[in-house]
């Protein structure tokens, strides 16, 4: 997200954020340090102090006085705010799919729709049944510790050990603009995916 907001391909980015709930911004920066030390979240409460250095950095939170993590309405937020090309992070397949639906009935209704880079994220148990839907509407995923989402194949993958992977055409062009500027020497290939080396998987996947 870090990369596509500085270099054009998202001009807003919604996620969850401690002590703040869900986070709309702009700023590369802001949302890059936003979830570095907690994962898996689902519950906070406000923290003044927080949400105070979010808006310093421009930075808008959803709902100051609940922290509530929705981001179906970060997104609806930002596009009434006039935002068109919106990543969003979501950790299950119903709010996933709520977003989609969204995004299908402004298509008919207007015509006008937002580019919206859904990214999948804490995907570790996720049932098999979900397991596809879910890769169907969402355009970057992390792979955690998930059985079932590791046998799907994916249009790009970085990392091996837990990989992030693109489902879509747009995730994909997402990921291949991150690595450009990879300072560590970056190896195209194209190889099956997903690649997944036995020794350095999670243990154990679910």
């Amino acid at each position: 997200m870090y990369s596509g907001l500085e270099h054009g391909l998202l001009d807003m980015t919604v996620t969850a954020c401690d002590g703040a709930g869900t986070v709309l911004t702009a700023n590369p920066s802001l949302v890059q340090g936003i979830g570095a030390r907690i994962s898996g979240l689902v519950y906070t409460e406000p923290i003044p102090e927080t949400i105070a250095a979010i808006r310093q950095r421009n930075g808008f939170v959803l709902d100051e006085n609940t922290a509530v993590i929705d981001p179906v309405s970060g997104v609806k937020a930002a596009y009434v705010i006039g935002f068109k090309k919106i990543a969003v992070t979501v950790a299950d397949l119903k709010t996933a799919e709520e977003i989609r639906a969204w995004q299908e009935s402004l298509k008919k209704e207007k015509g006008d729709v937002p580019q919206i880079i859904i990214i999948g994220v804490h995907t570790t148990g996720f049932r098999e049944c979900e397991a596809g839907k879910f890769a169907e509407v969402t355009d970057i995923c992390t792979l955690c510790a998930s059985e079932s989402l590791r046998t799907i194949r994916p249009l790009a993958q970085v990392g091996t050990a837990v990989p992030l992977v693109a489902f879509s055409q747009a995730g994909k062009e997402l990921l291949l603009e991150r690595a450009k500027y990879v300072k560590s020497p970056v190896l195209v290939s194209t190889p099956p995916l997903p690649e997944l080396p036995e020794q350095k998987q999670p243990r154990r996947l679910s």
